[in-house]
């Protein structure tokens, strides 16, 4: 840790950009610049620090990788959508801030534009309650599937790949761990029938750019109104179905759940896709729910079980 804070400090020195305050990262990176760390959002990884502060009169964001050696291809996917994807895509210069300066060494970082305003939410919960924003974000997604062509080589993962997503992780038996064996047999037969169901299906759905972490806390509302969608890391290939999933999984249990699965149901996606809709967010229930049990967050928790059995109660694949 010592030698990274060695290499944040050149990165200041070097690019007279001014800390104010730690956003992201652990305390030590914040009171060795003798500033005060900020719970922006909950620390689900240690791969990034972020900073708020001044560069060349600017109220700018820094985001600095902390290992390269493991982290430089995230930092490259990046950096291709600040400088490529959004001269390519017109729509992307309505949702994204704007990138004032980047550099790869001491540590890859990338100095972007402070938006003013709040998150939707965290990693798995939508916190706003206003329809408004996901109504504007649900309006231009689509525009962002039609005009972004993301090359392989730039790729976190294909996720079109459905043996991705039916292997049984770690993740998904701690989940099924903490509900009776019945019910978590019926979960994990349904999930293995509907993707089997699916494999004959699999490429008839179309492959493309998605985000694959469109997340409450990568979604900011600003404050002027309107919204930008931040963090890029983990672009990838797959089925758009995978980014809606990720977004009503993260609706469960809040007053935007039934708003968010008309919508996305209705007017995102065509009949054929609304079975892979299913899939991925079951995916998203399987993998991620655990935590929720870990964190002693059961509301959040019961709501995904309740939700799941129900769409797999209805579903003609449930066994």
């Amino acid at each position: 840790m010592k030698n990274n804070i060695a290499k944040v400090r050149q990165i200041f020195r070097t690019t007279s950009f001014t800390p104010t305050k730690l956003i992201k990262g652990p305390p030590d990176f914040a009171t060795v610049f003798k500033i005060t760390r900020h719970n922006y959002q909950k620390d689900y990884d240690s791969r990034t620090v972020l900073y708020e502060g001044l560069f060349q009169g600017k109220n700018t964001i820094i985001k600095i990788y902390l290992h390269p050696e493991k982290e430089i291809v995230r930092f490259e996917r990046e950096l291709y959508i600040y400088t490529k994807i959004k001269k390519q895509a017109p729509i992307w210069k309505k949702i994204t801030a704007n990138l004032w300066y980047h550099g790869h060494r001491p540590l890859p970082f990338l100095i972007l534009e402070k938006l003013v305003g709040s998150p939707l939410g965290d990693w798995f919960h939508i916190n706003h309650n206003q329809t408004q924003p996901l109504t504007k974000l649900l309006t231009i997604l689509p525009l962002v599937y039609q005009q972004t062509k993301l090359p392989k080589k730039y790729a976190y993962n294909t996720y079109d790949k459905l043996e991705f997503f039916l292997k049984k992780t770690e993740k998904m038996t701690r989940t099924l761990a903490f509900l009776e064996k019945k019910l978590a047999d019926y979960f994990w037969r349904s999930y293995l029938n509907l993707g089997r169901y699916l494999e004959k299906r699999w490429f008839t759905i179309p492959t493309g750019f998605i985000f694959s972490d469109l997340n409450p806390a990568n979604i900011f509302l600003l404050k002027k109104g309107g919204f930008r969608i931040i963090d890029f890391d983990a672009v990838s290939l797959g089925k758009k179905t995978y980014d809606y999933a990720f977004l009503y999984y993260a609706s469960i249990g809040n007053d935007q759940q039934k708003f968010l699965y008309e919508k996305i149901s209705n007017h995102c996606l065509r009949s054929e896709e609304k079975d892979f809709f299913l899939f991925f967010f079951a995916y998203f229930s399987l993998t991620h729910s655990w935590s929720f049990m870990a964190n002693r967050d059961l509301v959040k928790f019961n709501a995904v079980v309740k939700e799941l059995k129900k769409l797999f109660i209805n579903s003609k694949l449930s066994p």
